[in-house]
Order: structure tokens, then sequence, then C-alpha cells
């Protein structure tokens, strides 16, 4: 069904490019090299065993994404070309033609936007800072500080060049923690092991934890998972760890991704996470996908912190992402008694590497155990 979605852009394209090419073979050829560029999460999969991380030069990626997003972009901006044009044709009793010229403009629009959105996409992520009040949170973790990074998507578009960049950002904030919520990469660990030693220096006073997102599971989930054992990031499948200020405790636990199962990897358990955890502790719960967030909050969790959706990457079309994850699709949301946070994303898929209005982010979170000290805005689950 993927590869069906990706050319609907090139049908709609071409039924409006069609009118001005006045020869078949133009037509036809035409209709094969949209075909070409739309699917090339298809040609991927014919030619590397895997549509999630293409093996070419960087420099390919960029030029192909594109020219896919032109295509994209123009597609849409078609269909609202003829949805104003045929309001026009009613209210003015007028027939309103489309020119070339007026399609010649929305290529530009489209192909600009492309370029911007991939710009916007690949950049550095900027720093979100967010204010979180836990009821109960012991005073000595007031103004605890988590430095917040997901969907890093280390490939060959976000190599180790930019994988160092992030993390001597992510050092320079001096967090207390720091949390990756899944999707450290794309691609096999024989292409990416040198991108990947990037995240070996990656610190913080109480040390570097993470959990494997859906993309773990898609590149030979039991090689990564032996090559992170090498890396000072503990990992945290099923399980706990108890911070210590003085006698006061706050309990982080961990999650797999419910997309374990097609590797006979653990599946999220967090009845198994909780076990053994002190019953009066303050508890946030690390997993790649906020969809479980209202199950979390019925088992005492103080905190979750998420990613995945990328925050939605485009505006406003970063709506359909809702219904897919709960309606969670960045920032904080209350949910029962429990907060949520789901980072919009601090690298981006290969696949579709665009953003627009939804920058890529490294999120800082600042715990607090007075509400008067919390700066963000909630929206309450419902």
């Amino acid at each position: 069904m993927f590869f069906i979605y990706t050319l609907i852009p090139a049908i709609i394209f071409f039924l409006r490019a069609r009118s001005l090419i006045s020869q078949t073979k133009s037509r036809l050829f035409c209709a094969a090299l949209l075909g070409v560029i739309c699917e090339f999460h298809l040609w991927c999969l014919f030619i590397f065993g895997n549509m999630f991380s293409p093996e070419i030069p960087r420099l390919a990626i960029l030029l192909w994404m594109w020219l896919f997003g032109g295509i994209a972009f123009s597609s849409l901006l078609v269909v609202v070309e003829f949805a104003v044009t045929r309001l026009i044709s009613v209210f003015s009793r007028k027939s309103v033609a489309l020119n070339k010229w007026s399609f010649f403009t929305l290529l530009i629009i489209a192909y600009s936007l492309s370029a911007f959105g991939i710009h916007s996409a690949v950049s550095q992520p900027s720093i979100k800072t967010v204010s979180v009040s836990l009821p109960g949170l012991p005073k000595s973790f007031d103004g605890y500080r988590i430095a917040l990074l997901s969907d890093l998507h280390i490939s060959q578009l976000l190599n180790s060049t930019w994988a160092e960049r992030v993390v001597s950002t992510t050092n320079h904030l001096q967090t207390d923690l720091t949390l990756i919520a899944g999707d450290l990469s794309d691609g096999y660990l024989t292409n990416r092991r040198h991108d990947m030693t990037a995240l070996s220096k990656l610190s913080a006073a109480d040390g570097v934890y993470a959990v494997f997102g859906n993309h773990e599971y898609y590149f030979d989930y039991d090689n990564w998972r032996d090559f992170y054992t090498s890396l000072p990031i503990q990992f945290l499948e099923n399980q706990h760890v108890t911070i210590k200020r003085n006698s006061d405790q706050l309990v982080l636990l961990g999650l797999p991704d419910d997309i374990a199962s097609t590797q006979g990897a653990p599946m999220p358990d967090i009845g198994a996470a909780l076990s053994g955890t002190p019953g009066s502790a303050t508890k946030i719960l690390l997993v790649h996908k906020p969809v479980d967030g209202l199950n979390a909050s019925k088992h005492g969790i103080a905190l979750q912190l998420s990613g995945h959706t990328h925050g939605g990457m485009i505006q406003p079309l970063g709506l359909l992402a809702g219904p897919a994850n709960n309606g969670f699709v960045r920032g904080l949301y209350d949910v029962g008694n429990m907060k949520l946070y789901v980072n919009a994303g601090t690298g981006i898929w290969t696949g579709f590497p665009f953003r627009l209005g939804v920058p890529p982010e490294i999120t800082v979170i600042t715990l607090r155990a007075s509400p008067a000290l919390a700066t963000m805005q909630t929206r309450v689950y419902q």
C-alpha cells in the first residue's frame, strides 16, 4: 500500500501536466519519469533489500528527495488550484482555463517548498525548553534537567558529521540525564558503524539511557543490540533504574517498541518494568511511541517521554499523525494524572526528509515540584 500512496502525487501531477504536452511520446516519457521519481522507496527495496535506508551518496538522496518533494507539493497545489477555479466558475458562471503560466508558477512554489522543507529537516536541531510540574516530586529533584533526543535516524543523509554536532550540543547543555526515545539509526551495522560512534561521546551526570524504536528492528536487530552494548548508553528493555539524591529517589523505566515481535524480541511489558520499583517514588517512562499513554497513566507513571511522530513534520498536514497516535503528536499533554511529552524528532527519516513549521528539536525538560514553576501549557487528553 505504501508504494501506491507515493504514486498518487505522480498521477495528480501528470493529469495536470498532460494538457501542456502535445506529443504522445513526450507524455509517456513524462509519466515514466514521474513514476521513477515517486517510487524512490520501491527502487531502494529492490536494490538494497530495504526501503528505509538507501546506501547511495548523500547528494543523490537530497536531489531525488527534492524532485519527489516538488511533485508531492505540486500535487497538493494542483488540488487547491482545481478547487479554487471550480468555485470561481460556479460563482462567476464563467469557465476558468488552466494555463501553462499558472502551472509553472505552481511548480516554482512547490520546488521552493521542497528545498526549504529539506533544509529545515536536515538542519541542526533547536533547543526547546520545557518545565514540567510533577506532583510528589521530591524537593531534591526540583530543577532536575533531562535532555530528550528522539528519532535521530543516523544514516547516509544524517551522517557522522551531523551526529557529532548533535552530541556536542547535547553535552554542552550539561543536563543531569540524557535520554533517547528510539529510532537511533537507519541501515545495517556494516554501513552505519562509523556514523554511530559519535554517540559514544554522549554524557550526562546521571548517565545516558535509551529505548529501541521501530526502526531498530528493521536492520538486523541482534547485531545492532550487540553493538549498542559497546556504547556508554544503557538500553532499557522492560527495565528500570533508580536515581538517588540523598534519601530521595527518581525511577526511570524503559519499554521496547511493540514491533519487537517481528524479531522475536521482548515485547513491551510495563508490569515487568515496574517490578521492584519503590511504590512512592516518582516514575518516568521512556518509550518510543506515545500511543499507549493512557495505559501508562493507569500504572502510576508521573511522566512519559516519547517520540516517533516527528511532530507531524509538515503543518497542517501533521494533523494526519494525530489519529494514528491517539492524538499525541508533539508537545506536552495531560493524560489523567500523568504528563506526556512528545519530542518532535531530533533527526528525520531519509524516506521523507521534509519539515515545514515543525523544526527538529533537542528537548530540555526541567522537573518541578511546584506547579507555579512549570512554564509550558499542556493539552488535556480526553
